[in-house]
């Protein structure tokens, strides 16, 4: 069965040509830094919180 899957995948990826567009974001790091900076001090609910703000910062892009 999984090796069927695999035969499909690959077949619609040879045949149809996936392509993906990013870009340059400006953002602010400061997100990144203080959520490292409350796991280094074992404050996990502070850095959660700040994991989410920055998965909203992402979002809203």
């Amino acid at each position: 069965m999984i090796k069927i899957g695999r035969q499909v995948l690959v077949i619609f990826c040879c045949c149809y040509q996936v392509s993906a567009y990013a870009q340059p974001v400006n953002m602010e790091l400061k997100y990144y830094s203080k959520a490292n900076h409350y796991l280094g001090q074992g404050k996990y609910k502070l850095a959660a919180k700040q994991w989410h703000q920055l998965s909203l910062v992402f979002f809203t892009l």
